[in-house]
């Protein structure tokens, strides 16, 4: 099969229209980088500029920042540019706009990812992701293993001893469950007695009315999801049915789906009650001292908070990604997809039984 044609000059969004803080696309193609240093002058002595572009007739388009990608870390194998601009539909039609008057062709990321040669499976996955991202952060993790940093940690493995090998998938395991949560948002669930302040707690945390509050014991009865963020990272705050001593029928159907959400959950906020106390006991809970604004006394070891007042609630959210992130740096190679995750799990499995042609298959097989 012939490779396909590269383009002289192409533009791929790599973030979606939706509202976001920010928006950015790939500049790529045989004059990629001979373009933007046209464009971006500055570029040929600094590795990275902030600009105005402006068209004649419209005027200022948008403040960007702009770079150029050497082509050992470029998806095409060739120089690329990626211009970064204020996010949402409008401002990235702008710039698209701006660049085809300039000769760039509009590519859409799955054509960019057939035509990307060289592009792993990890890196089409993470631009598969992309058109989603709704937050920075967010959108700077998935561009990395666009860039194949994820590939190029996982390649390294096969050069390596048994023992090397083994030590290097257990980092990168350690750091799958970050990785994913931190790729496709955080899932938060809040759970606990009957009017324990689950309901306005998910208020705070997502900062909108989405559950409503009563004092009528029993107000909630299934899950509802609500969306937020921690940090500049995408979360679902989740806010569950209160766990009653003597549930009748539709707050045991409630607590059957609470118990289904609880495995999926990345964090559980515990509102007075230990986390051994739950249907399952989740692997990532913190323990909550509720309605802390009515100075009631706070268990040992919970972390104080009020939903009405915002007690607590900037330390509560640091605690959450501190849970999710289990003290990894986030700027480090992490995979950040089920099927990645479960390959190298099964090449470390395979290793620690002595096959380690088994063990470099798998790990191939995790970014092919």
């Amino acid at each position: 099969m012939c490779a396909p044609v590269m383009p002289r000059l192409a533009v791929t969004p790599l973030t979606s229209a939706q509202p976001a803080g920010i928006g950015a696309v790939a500049v790529w193609g045989l004059e990629a980088g001979e373009r933007m240093r046209r464009w971006f002058p500055r570029l040929a002595r600094e590795p990275v500029v902030v600009a105005r572009i402006e068209d004649g007739r419209a005027g200022v388009v948008d403040e960007v920042v702009a770079f150029c990608v050497p082509p050992e870390h470029a998806p095409t194998g060739r120089e690329e540019g990626e211009i970064d601009f204020h996010g949402g539909g409008v401002a990235r039609a702008r710039v698209c706009a701006f660049l085809a008057a300039r000769g760039a062709e509009e590519v859409p990321p799955e054509s960019y990812a057939a035509r990307a040669l060289g592009l792993d499976g990890a890196a089409r996955e993470a631009l598969a992701m992309l058109p989603g991202a709704v937050t920075a952060a967010q959108a700077a993790f998935l561009l990395r293993q666009v860039r194949g940093e994820l590939r190029r940690e996982i390649a390294a493995l096969r050069g390596l001893g048994d023992r090397d090998c083994a030590r290097g998938l257990d980092a990168l395991l350690s750091r799958a469950r970050a990785g994913i949560a931190l790729a496709a948002g955080i899932r938060v669930l809040v759970v606990g007695p009957v009017n324990s302040g689950k309901s306005t707690l998910v208020n705070r945390l997502c900062g909108a009315v989405r559950s409503i509050v009563s004092e009528v014991p029993g107000t909630t009865r299934d899950l509802l999801e609500a969306p937020g963020r921690i940090e500049d990272y995408p979360a679902t705050f989740i806010d569950s049915c209160g766990l009653a001593a003597t549930p009748n029928t539709i707050e045991a159907l409630g607590e059957a789906r609470l118990r289904a959400e609880i495995p999926r959950a990345d964090c559980v906020l515990c509102l007075g009650i230990d986390p051994p106390a739950l249907p399952a006991r989740p692997g990532a809970a913190l323990v909550l001292g509720p309605k802390a604004d009515l100075g009631g006394a706070c268990p040992a070891g919970a972390l104080p908070v009020s939903g009405k007042t915002g007690l607590g609630i900037e330390a509560l959210k640091a605690a959450i990604l501190a849970v999710v992130c289990e003290g990894h740096d986030r700027s480090m190679p992490a995979p950040f997809t089920n099927r990645q995750r479960g390959l190298l799990s099964a090449a470390a499995g395979k290793l620690a039984g002595g096959d380690r042609k088994a063990c470099d298959a798998l790990i191939e097989e995790a970014t092919a």
